[in-house]
């Protein structure tokens, strides 16, 4: 992995100008989203510098998007400098974080879509929602997607028939 210092973002810089210098002729015809970038990539650099000099705990990837670096300029920071020991490590905490909560919901809500007019009890909805029995409950009682039979159970409405409960 790189040694991230001021002499690398400055030498990452001239050699990003260089090369569009080369590409557009000019400095002058560089458009404004290629200056953009090279300046971007260079306060990239200099984020990891601070991540380094804080001996570079936690992720590396974490600190240039808590510092809101773009997220392409991430990604060849990233292949360019940091390597593939880090690019994993980043992928591997995205594929364990738990499902957000509206997450949730909405894959609860799409598969009730797809079961329309069949009934569940309120057991089966809960294993389903991946809540707590009271959470679920109360969600099945207040939503318009489900109406209640009898006690414990639940029939999906069909899209076409739901009316907003109030």
């Amino acid at each position: 992995m790189t040694n991230f210092t001021d002499e690398l973002a400055e030498a990452t810089h001239k050699q990003l100008w260089q090369e569009a210098k080369q590409k557009y002729e000019t400095l002058f015809r560089v458009p404004k989203e290629e200056a953009s970038r090279i300046s971007e990539i260079v306060r990239a650099l200099h984020v990891l510098k601070y991540w380094q000099s804080r001996g570079r705990l936690g992720s590396p990837i974490a600190e240039l998007k808590a510092h809101s670096v773009l997220p392409d300029i991430v990604d060849y920071v990233a292949k360019t400098y940091l390597g593939e020991k880090y690019i994993k490590q980043e992928e591997k905490a995205k594929a364990e974080k738990e499902p957000k909560r509206k997450d949730k919901w909405g894959a609860f809500i799409e598969w009730a879509n797809e079961n329309e007019g069949k009934k569940f009890t309120t057991e089966q909805l809960e294993k389903k929602s991946g809540f707590s029995y009271q959470t679920t409950l109360t969600y099945v009682k207040t939503s318009p997607v489900f109406e209640k039979i009898k006690k414990g159970q639940y029939r999906v409405i069909p899209v076409a028939d739901r009316v907003r409960k109030s």
